[in-house]
């Protein structure tokens, strides 16, 4: 900003033009700011005590030079003497006077020397100065890796603010009135910031100093450039600018307008205070105009804002529909390819179209060929059945004919016995078939019942254990921390026994094991009671299930057993498979019984924890109290404790006995899964080689009966002569005849048995029928 001439500067009040002249072209330079400021309140550094300046010298550089009564040239004789010192020059009288209220509207609104004042720099704030920094010379390279280090080093800057930088505000003070205080005959000035403020002189003045003031004036504006068009103040922005221009420009209007208002004060005092206010009505009309200019800006400011973010949208959608247009091409050559794919299909949809209808009209001409045989056929079938029917039936007329005339009575009864026998045959296959099928389906009912016992008595004592594991858990860890409590309270480093515990721990102490109790009791009432029985309970019915499957198989392997002397081949599996089954009961049994060494553990933690519960209980009651070595037995049972507990938790879910352990004996638990598995299969197996011997045996009686007509058929013709047989052939029918009859009745015997006592049970006539049947099949 441009030096401004306070209106109490001494040039304007004296009547030396020359002088004037030479303030006016003389500018006076900035001052340059320090940063070097030396605290006068501290002893100087041993670096500053040769340039040290004295205190009575400095003080006569630093005070402004005495107000001169006449203008003129400097004085010829020097004064050496810097030691004495001028003081402030004293104000015009009436600003000593109550009638200095009448001129208040000089010391309203002064100019200022350090360049504030009431203009419009409240409209942005002047931004910081960047920090000159010198150039690093990139040819060192030492130089530039010690950049590098820096920028790394440089701690994270974060904006103030989210609010882009065009919007930002910021005001800017202006100068206030001229302070002074009131004494009784006289008024002190205050001085503003760093420099001295003096009243605005009374003095007259002549037409001399208008004229000067208008040079001043003038040379002021053109040192401005406001009358040069190509002048150019760079800024952030245009409205910067414009600002910037406006606000040097009235900072110089307010100095004239000041020196005017004191020179036109003088002579008027009225007119000045009209003046005055005739230029602040002014200076308000004239700052409407940059509030105006600014509200525009805003909008201009906003509207690029928006303008920029449209653009950007803009791109973005070109972008976008760049992006979409080649999608669209994409498609479109996709299109066009399916397209050329689908009439090519559909061509060759009409080819096959085609061929399928003449495939079609082929294929009904072979169709009616077709029926045209199988009717010829069926025909030819029919009369060929007719014909032998016929022959069938001549054949047996003779045959009955010749017998009749033969007198041949053997070949009658063994025709009416083989009838007889096949009938009976037929019969007791098929009911042992029924009675197999049976017993078969209630040893798979056996068999899913057991497995569905077993998964639901497993999934309940998996999930009792693991809840007992995590209630015995969570025992320990409370153990565990009292036990560490006591011994740090009772005994020190050494061991030795210091102090017994207060009441106040031996309460909660004694609070957590009551509940140790609570659970433990809890626990060990699962090895007993309802819990126990309702466990062995089910594995009664498990074992039932068991013993059902076991006595249908033995029912069914019993009626097909070809060697009297050998089992069946599945009974001696069923046997292995019924052990494994009752080891993994008894496996059960020790876990729902503890006598895995569950129940052992839970049992002797309750009964040291009741016991202790009674001492402590005691003690704190003042019956009995615990002497000092007991504390170290408790102690030393507390650890009992933790090793008991982990046993416990190691032995939950675990098949092996006790005392079986303790003996080392060898042991193998038994995969649940597994067991059920080798069950399933092997009911599987039997129910499906059963079933295969009873089919096989209806198949062999239909056999028997071929056989045994055509022997019958062979007999009569040797009867009669017609055709020889050899006696071997007729002696391997009548042994496969008798193996069958002895089968049959082997299988069947069982079950006209049963038969025949339910009949009688029942009373009905004649029960023994079908017994007697299966007896005399001869």
């Amino acid at each position: 900003m441009s030096t401004t001439v306070a209106p109490n500067a001494p040039a304007l009040h004296g009547t030396d033009s020359k002088a004037l002249v030479a303030a006016e072209d003389k500018q006076l330079p900035d001052l340059k700011s320090s940063g070097h400021v030396v605290d006068r309140n501290k002893p100087l550094p041993t670096s500053l005590m040769s340039d040290f300046i004295p205190e009575d010298v400095l003080f006569a550089l630093t005070q402004p030079p005495p107000v001169k009564d006449q203008l003129g040239p400097p004085s010829r004789t020097r004064n050496l003497n810097t030691s004495i010192s001028y003081p402030r020059p004293p104000p015009n009288g009436v600003w000593n006077h109550k009638r200095r209220e009448r001129f208040k509207h000089l010391t309203e609104n002064p100019p200022c020397i350090c360049g504030a004042g009431q203009d419009i720099s409240f409209l942005y704030d002047v931004p910081n100065d960047a920090a000159n920094l010198e150039r690093p010379d990139k040819i060192d390279k030492s130089a530039v890796r010690k950049e590098m280090i820096d920028k790394q080093k440089k701690p994270l800057q974060l904006p103030d603010t989210l609010i882009p930088e065009e919007y930002h505000i910021v005001k800017n003070k202006g100068v206030m009135g001229i302070e002074f205080h009131e004494d009784k005959y006289s008024t002190q000035i205050q001085d503003h910031e760093k420099h001295l403020v003096l009243f605005p002189s009374m003095k007259p003045t002549s037409r001399y100093e208008v004229i000067q003031l208008k040079k001043t004036f003038n040379k002021m504006m053109i040192k401005l450039g406001i009358t040069e068009t190509d002048v150019e103040v760079k800024g952030p922005t245009q409205i910067h600018n414009l600002l910037e221009l406006i606000k040097k420009e009235q900072s110089i209007f307010d100095t004239i307008f000041s020196e005017l208002i004191r020179q036109t004060t003088i002579e008027c005092a009225e007119r000045g205070e009209l003046m005055s206010e005739v230029r602040n009505k002014y200076r308000d009309l004239i700052n409407n105009v940059p509030k105006q200019i600014m509200s525009l800006h805003e909008e201009v400011i906003a509207q690029r804002a928006l303008d920029r973010r449209l653009t950007e949208e803009l791109m973005r959608f070109k972008s976008t529909i760049g992006i979409l247009t080649s999608e669209l091409s994409a498609v479109k050559e996709h299109d066009k390819k399916v397209t050329k794919e689908a009439k090519q299909a559909q061509e060759d949809l009409k080819e096959a179209l085609s061929e399928a209808q003449k495939n079609a009209s082929l294929l009904s001409e072979y169709h009616g060929l077709y029926e045209l045989q199988r009717r010829r056929l069926e025909k030819q079938v029919s009369m060929l059945t007719d014909e032998r029917e016929l022959w069938s039936n001549a054949a047996y007329s003779l045959a009955l004919k010749v017998t009749e005339e033969a007198n041949l009575t053997t070949a009658k009864r063994l025709h009416v016995s083989e009838k007889a026998w096949v009938k009976l045959a037929s019969h007791f296959t098929i009911l042992l078939s029924d009675r197999d099928t049976q017993v078969l389906t209630n040893l798979q009912g056996h068999v899913e019942r057991w497995r569905d016992l077993v998964e639901e008595f497993k999934t309940v004592q998996n999930q009792r254990e693991v809840e007992m594991k995590n209630n015995i858990k969570s025992i320990r860890g409370s153990v565990d921390h009292w036990m560490n409590e006591i011994r740090k309270i009772c005994f020190n480093a050494e061991g030795q026994f210091r102090r017994p515990p207060d009441d106040e721990k031996l309460k909660l102490f004694l609070l957590d094991m009551k509940n140790w109790e609570v659970i433990l009791s809890k626990e060990s009432e699962k090895y007993g009671g309802e819990t126990l029985l309702e466990g062995q309970d089910k594995l009664t019915l498990i074992r039932y299930q068991m013993e059902g499957w076991t006595d249908n198989a033995l029912k069914v392997f019993g009626r097909h057993r070809k060697d009297p002397t050998k089992n069946h081949p599945d009974q001696d599996r069923m046997v292995t498979l019924n052990q494994e089954v009752e080891n993994l009961l008894h496996q059960f049994d020790n876990r729902i019984t503890g006598e895995n060494g569950v129940a052992s553990r839970v049992i002797h933690l309750a009964n040291g924890l009741e016991t202790w519960d009674m001492k402590l209980t005691s003690h704190l009651n003042g019956t009995l109290s615990i002497n000092d070595n007991e504390w170290g037995s408790l102690v030393q049972m507390m650890e009992d404790w933790l090793v008991g507990i982990d046993e416990a938790v190691e032995y939950v879910g675990t098949t092996q006995k006790e005392e079986d352990r303790e003996k080392g004996r060898l042991h193998t638990s038994i995969d649940i899964t597994q067991t059920v598995k080798k069950v399933q299969k092997w009911a599987s197996s039997a129910t499906n080689y059963i079933d295969s011997e009873d089919a096989l045996l209806v198949e062999q009686v239909s056999q028997y009966h071929s056989k045994m007509v055509l022997w019958m058929v062979q007999m009569l013709f040797n009867q009669i002569g017609l055709v020889g047989r050899s006696l071997f052939e007729i002696n391997n029918v009548d042994l496969l005849f008798a193996m069958a009859k002895e089968y049959v009745e082997e299988c069947c015997t069982g079950i006209v048995m049963e038969n025949t006592e339910q009949r009688r049970n029942n009373n009905e006539d004649n029960p023994e029928h079908f017994l007697d049947q299966v007896l005399n099949m001869n």
